[in-house]
């Protein structure tokens, strides 16, 4: 089985920043979180996630070839 190559950072770096920038609201001390902040951490959160799972999915990357049956 080949393994597909990592996500280029390029493709991660804006979804990846915006996930860290949504995540310092909660990590800072003495914070408080509001709906809107928790609702940018999910949206951050699933867009990476998407990304992700399109990368190794072969999608708009190396498609893997398909087994012949």
């Amino acid at each position: 089985m080949m393994n597909n190559p990592p996500p280029s950072p390029n493709l991660l770096q804006t979804p990846l920043e915006r996930y860290k920038k949504a995540l310092n609201c909660i990590t800072a001390p003495n914070s408080l979180t509001n709906k809107n902040q928790v609702l940018e951490i999910l949206s951050a959160r699933d867009a990476l996630g998407k990304l992700l799972e399109t990368e190794n999915s072969g999608v708009g990357g190396c498609v893997m070839p398909q087994k012949q049956t």
